[in-house]
């Protein structure tokens, strides 16, 4: 009875060693691993200061964000009161107008796919990212620069499409949001490029540069044509428009001929157009 007694509880602690060592070996790892897989508390204390001393103040995230805003727009200074901005390869005819109280910017992509805008306040400062005030729908559409004007409560914004000569108008509301759907104000011109907006009263002056000559119509709040579109300085080339405002019986429209004369119309409501000369070729071929 005493060697029965040994030899069981020598064989009850051998099968505790066993399944004591076969659980450390379902681990994976000795007890030596299990010690040095532990974090050393000097080296959790460096990661925890390590953490702190990553922590981003409010000031420095702002001043990240505003940078990453800057790197998808174009690129803005003010300088005498106005605000300057700089075309590239990426913000094609970049320009700006006036708001109340600051900037909207607008440009195209370099792929014609792509309309965008934005708003700067007086000192050039962007709070906001840049909205895509239209994207091309098929591949046969294209999408020429955008010119955005500010009005009561948004923005109306004008943009051509030279694949099939369409001029398209389209209203915004203070987020930049769509209003309706965009209109059509002319189909068929022929090479439609640049385009120039000028807000007025009760409707608004669309001016867009052709190769040859200015064509110029007039829409209601919701872009509408109103009567019929005229066309400034027929079989002329055109280098740019230069402005577009409303007068007091109409529109006044200028721009600039490839041989650096730079002419006036005044388009009334009634469809009648005035031309006058501001600096004539002569006038620049003597300077």
């Amino acid at each position: 009875m005493t060697l029965t007694r040994f030899v069981s509880s020598r064989a009850v602690l051998t099968i505790s060693l066993a399944l004591a060592s076969a659980s450390m070996v379902g681990t994976g790892c000795s007890r030596s691993d299990r010690a040095a897989s532990r974090p050393a508390p000097a080296a959790l204390g460096s990661a925890i200061s390590s953490h702190s001393n990553n922590a981003v103040s409010p000031e420095e995230r702002e001043g990240n964000r505003r940078r990453q805003l800057s790197e998808q727009a174009p690129a803005i200074r003010v300088e005498s009161g106005a605000l300057v901005v700089r075309s590239d390869e990426d913000h094609v005819d970049a320009h700006a107008t006036r708001t109340t109280n600051g900037w909207a910017v607008s440009w195209g992509d370099k792929s014609h796919q792509r309309a965008f805008m934005m708003v700067a306040d007086e000192r050039g400062s962007i709070s906001a990212a840049p909205a895509m005030v239209r994207q091309a729908v098929s591949e046969e559409e294209e999408v020429y620069p955008p010119d955005v004007v500010a009005v009561g409560n948004g923005f109306i914004v004008a943009w051509t499409d030279p694949s099939n000569g369409r001029v398209r108008f389209a209203r915004l509301d203070s987020n930049r949001r769509p209003v309706g759907r965009p209109s059509i104000v002319h189909d068929g011109l022929e090479s439609p490029r640049s385009t120039r907006l000028a807000a007025g009263t009760n409707e608004h002056g669309v001016a867009v540069q052709l190769d040859q000559g200015v064509y110029f119509a007039r829409v209601n709040a919701e872009g509408a044509r109103q009567g019929e579109g005229v066309l400034l300085a027929e079989d002329t080339q055109i280098a740019a428009i230069e402005a577009v405002r409303a007068a007091a019986h109409g529109f006044e429209v200028r721009w600039r001929e490839a041989n650096g004369a730079v002419r006036s119309a005044t388009v009334g409501r009634d469809g009648r157009v005035a031309t006058r000369t501001i600096t004539d070729p002569a006038q620049v071929a003597a300077r």
